[in-house]
C-alpha cells in the first residue's frame, strides 16, 4: 500500500545541493580538450546560456560529451572534494526529512553523490537515490523512481536548477520547484514555467511545510 504521509521531494544534485557548476565545466572541458584548462569566463554569463550556446562557447559538441560521459563522471570523482554544499541546503534537508520522504535523481554517478553526501553528513536523510541520468532523459528516471518507491504523483515535487529538470517533472506529471542558485539563471527557469520558483533554500521549508 502506498504511504500517504507527507510529500515526496526528489532533489536534483549538481547545482541544487552541490555547488558544482564551475567544477563540472572544468572537468568536461579538460576531458574533451586533452587536459587543457577551462579558459577564464564570467560564470554569470555562462549560467545564462542554453546547453547549445554553452557547447558552442566552450567548443564541446554535446554528442561528443554524450560519448565520453563515463570518462567525465570518473574524472568528476577527483574534483568532488573541491565542491562545497550549497549554503543552507544541508540544514534544510535535515529539517525536511522529518516530515517528508527525500530522494535524489542525478546525472552524476551514485558513487560521487554518496561520497559528497557522506562528507556533508546528509546521506541518511534520503530514502533512495538514482544516478547516471542523462540530462534529457530524466523523465524516464523519474517515472522509474515513482514506480520503484510506490509514490503518488500528486504528492511528488522535483527540485532542480535547470530548465530540463522542470520539463522532466512536467512530462512525468509531477510538480516542479526551480531553484535560482544553480546552473541556470532566473529568466531561463521562468521561461519553462515551473510550479514554484525559489530564491533561497529556506523557501523550500516554507513551501513544503504547507504540504
Amino acid at each position: 500500500m502506498k504511504d500517504s504521509h507527507g510529500s515526496a521531494v526528489i532533489f536534483d544534485f549538481d547545482g541544487t545541493i552541490a555547488d558544482s557548476f564551475l567544477a563540472v565545466l572544468e572537468v568536461v572541458y579538460r576531458v574533451a580538450h586533452n587536459n587543457k584548462s577551462l579558459p577564464r569566463e564570467d560564470s554569470s554569463r555562462l549560467r545564462a546560456m542554453s546547453l547549445h550556446q554553452l557547447s558552442q562557447t566552450l567548443g564541446i559538441s554535446w554528442w561528443r560529451a554524450f560519448l565520453i560521459m563515463g570518462r567525465i563522471r570518473r574524472s568528476m570523482r577527483g574534483s568532488m572534494n573541491e565542491v562545497s554544499v550549497v549554503p543552507g541546503i544541508a540544514e534544510v534537508i535535515k529539517l525536511l526529512k522529518t516530515k517528508h520522504k527525500l530522494f535524489i535523481l542525478s546525472s552524476n554517478s551514485l558513487t560521487n553523490v554518496r561520497d559528497f553526501l557522506q562528507r556533508n553528513e546528509i546521506e541518511t536523510c534520503f530514502t533512495g537515490m538514482m544516478g547516471n541520468a542523462y540530462p534529457f532523459s530524466k523523465k524516464h528516471k523519474l517515472v522509474e523512481m515513482i514506480r520503484r518507491y510506490d509514490l503518488f504523483n500528486d504528492q511528488i515535487w522535483y527540485v532542480g536548477d535547470e530548465p530540463q529538470d522542470i520539463k522532466a517533472a512536467q512530462e512525468a506529471s509531477i510538480k516542479s520547484v526551480a531553484v535560482t542558485w544553480g546552473y541556470s539563471n532566473v529568466h531561463m527557469l521562468e521561461a519553462q514555467q515551473p510550479d514554484v520558483l525559489v530564491f533561497s533554500p529556506d523557501e523550500l521549508i516554507l513551501l513544503f511545510n504547507k504540504q
